[in-house]
């Protein structure tokens, strides 16, 4: 009997997840917040650390450490949004900010400390870093034309503060004639929405350094089984940073081993100034996107297996632009769309990431929630270099 029952729950719940969509989903208005922490590096995970007894190996650092080198990553993008389902037409309005950034110390450094340098050779160590964070706003429309689905998504964004660059340098030598010379530098410009000798606190002089992006999204089934889905995100107005601030300072020492021995070597030389803030304005856009995906739902609803791929790029059509490329798989389980359980492995936002997630969604009230190991490097994406969480909360009627 128990088993009889078992069965017709099950069919029961696979019949309803197959024909019943929808109804869950598909508030008709809804309040969402969403708020995604992620951070990474590339090279050391908790395994390494969290240890009874912990061996610093310098040698052996050098020798795991990628060619890259060291880099450390993060980024989040809290959000709030109102969203409005008319089933044909679909409206929202979202506001939030997005920052993400990421820090790089070259391989020379560990290569340095595991093995020094040769006697006459110079070795030249960097620090590079990228940061931007943006406040911006967005208003969603969408609608359906028979079997198919498009969304607009026109943005405007202000950029708050941004940086990419060399963030510091260094240089090592000692010769054959007993001269030792070392020296760290760092010459940076880090630009800003703001002047921060005179920050007035009026916001509406913000909005003259907005930027404005549209991004986009087309659905097409291609069978009963199957749907293609187009993502993208394209820049039109660069978003403007109309203040710099210059630091800029150096430490060197310049002696010898005989001065050394003899306790008299020279006092470091120390050049530095204080912040000088300039009127050098700075243009930034979002990174830009396009992404296919293509959905395989072989029980209805119940089960969506997702396979994407495209390519993002970097302060595009400005100064440090760069190309990368993107893929995504994923399958998800949605039972009547009040459970959903999702797993997804992907590379996005020049991250590898490895996600699962869940839903409870009782209608009036969902929530989402999420957790994923991720780095920088796809063989350490699968340890804990990286860890990242994100919960959404809705509600609505």
């Amino acid at each position: 009997m128990k088993k009889l029952l078992g069965l017709v729950l099950s069919i029961f719940v696979i019949s309803a997840s197959v024909f019943s969509e929808g109804f869950f989903t598909d508030r008709f208005f809804e309040l969402r917040f969403e708020l995604p922490v992620n951070f990474s590096n590339n090279a050391v995970s908790l395994n390494d650390i969290l240890k009874k007894e912990v061996e610093i190996d310098l040698r052996k650092i050098a020798d795991t450490m990628p060619k890259d080198g060291l880099v450390f990553n993060m980024n989040t993008k809290p959000t709030y949004s109102m969203n409005l389902n008319l089933r044909a037409i679909y409206v929202g309005i979202d506001a939030g900010i997005e920052a993400n950034g990421k820090v790089n110390l070259s391989k020379d450094w560990f290569d340095f400390l595991g093995y020094g340098n040769k006697v006459g050779e110079t070795v030249d160590f960097n620090v590079n870093a990228y940061f931007d964070a943006f406040a911006f706003t967005d208003v969603k429309f969408g609608m359906k034309l028979g079997r198919y689905k498009f969304q607009a998504v026109p943005t405007l964004f202000i950029p708050i503060v941004s940086y990419s660059g060399s963030a510091a340098s260094a240089k090592f030598l000692n010769d054959d004639k007993g001269r030792l010379y070392a020296s760290i530098s760092a010459d940076m410009t880090m630009h800003t929405a703001f002047d921060p000798n005179n920050f007035s606190g009026d916001v509406g002089s913000f909005f003259n350094n907005a930027g404005f992006d549209i991004g986009g999204t087309f659905e097409m089934p291609l069978d009963y089984f199957s749907s293609l889905t187009i993502k993208g995100r394209i820049p039109f107005i660069p978003g403007k940073l109309p203040y710099g601030v210059k630091i800029s300072t150096s430490y060197t020492i310049d002696t010898t081993v005989q001065d050394i021995i003899a306790n008299e070597m020279d006092e470091a030389k120390t050049n530095s100034s204080e912040p000088v803030v300039i009127n050098e304005i700075a243009y930034i856009n979002r990174p830009m996107k396009i992404d296919g995906y293509y959905h395989f739902k072989p029980i209805g609803s119940l089960i969506d297996l997702c396979a994407g791929a495209g390519f993002g790029v970097y302060h595009p059509f400005v100064e440090n632009a760069h190309f990368y490329p993107e893929y995504y798989l994923g399958a998800q389980l949605n039972l009547i769309g009040l459970l959903k359980f999702g797993l997804s492995t992907e590379y996005t936002d020049q991250i590898f990431k490895h996600e699962l997630g869940v839903v409870f969604n009782f209608r009036v009230m969902e929530f989402d929630a999420g957790i994923s190991v991720q780095s920088a490097s796809f063989a350490k994406s699968f340890s804990t270099a990286g860890l990242g969480a994100y919960i959404i909360y809705s509600i609505g009627f």
